[in-house]
C-alpha cells in the first residue's frame, strides 16, 4: 500500500572485479520508515554469483527477485527493506557476492516514502540475452488495491536506454565504464491502484 511518493536515488558502480560494491548514502539520507528498493546488473567471468545487502544502520534486507541472463554470465536483482534505522549522508550500503567475483557491478537504490503493509508476489522473464528492442517482466497479479510496482531492468550492454513503459517513472541509467563487457541497471516504478495483472515494461 502507498500514501505518498518516490524521494531520491543514489548509485553504485565497480569497474573492476570484485567481491562487493558499495553505494553512498547522499545528502538527505535515508529516513526510518521510508522503503528502499535496491537494484543491481553484474557480469562474471563464469558462473554468476549469489549476492546479499547489509547496510551501516544493520537494517534487514530481503532479495525479491533473481535473475540470470541467458548466455551471458550476468545477473539482475532486486532487494528491499523498509528502513527501521535511519541511513546518514556517507553510510554505505554494501552489496556482497559469494562465488565468482562480478568483472562489473552497477547498483541503483531508489527511496520511496511509503507505507508498507505487505508485498505481492510477482513474475520474471527473461528476453533470451540476446538484441531486443523491448523488454518486459513477464505479467503479474497483484491482490491488493494500492500498490507501487518496481522493475529493475538490467542492460547488457550500457550503452541502451530505456523508455519507460506506459504509466512508469523510470530513475537514472546507472553503467559501468572500464572498456568492453560493460553492464548498466536502471529502475522504473508507478503507483496503481487496483488489483490487476500488470507488466513492468519499456
Amino acid at each position: 500500500a502507498h500514501n505518498m511518493a518516490w524521494v531520491k536515488e543514489a548509485s553504485g558502480i565497480q569497474n573492476t572485479s570484485s567481491s562487493t560494491c558499495t553505494v553512498t548514502v547522499p545528502a538527505g539520507g535515508f529516513a526510518s520508515g521510508h522503503l528502499l528498493v535496491l537494484g543491481l546488473m553484474t557480469v562474471s567471468s563464469s558462473t554468476p554469483p549469489t549476492f546479499a545487502v547489509t547496510d551501516t544502520a544493520g537494517n534487514t534486507w530481503t532479495e525479491r527477485r533473481l535473475q540470470t541472463i541467458t548466455g551471458s554470465f550476468s545477473k539482475a536483482s532486486q532487494f528491499s527493506t523498509v528502513l527501521s534505522s535511519s541511513l546518514s549522508s556517507g553510510n554505505t550500503i554494501t552489496v556482497t557476492a559469494t562465488g565468482n567475483s562480478p568483472t562489473r557491478w552497477a547498483v541503483s537504490v531508489q527511496e520511496f516514502d511509503d507505507t508498507i503493509s505487505g508485498y505481492d508476489g510477482g513474475s520474471v522473464n527473461d528476453n533470451g540475452g540476446v538484441a531486443f528492442p523491448t523488454v518486459d517482466s513477464g505479467t503479474f497479479a497483484t491482490t491488493a488495491a494500492d500498490n507501487l510496482i518496481v522493475g529493475t531492468l538490467g542492460l547488457v550492454s550500457s550503452s541502451r536506454t530505456l523508455t519507460p513503459g506506459t504509466g512508469f517513472s523510470a530513475g537514472t541509467k546507472v553503467a559501468t565504464t572500464n572498456g568492453t563487457g560493460e553492464r548498466a541497471v536502471v529502475m522504473e516504478w508507478q503507483y496503481v491502484s487496483t488489483a490487476d495483472t500488470y507488466v513492468a515494461d519499456g
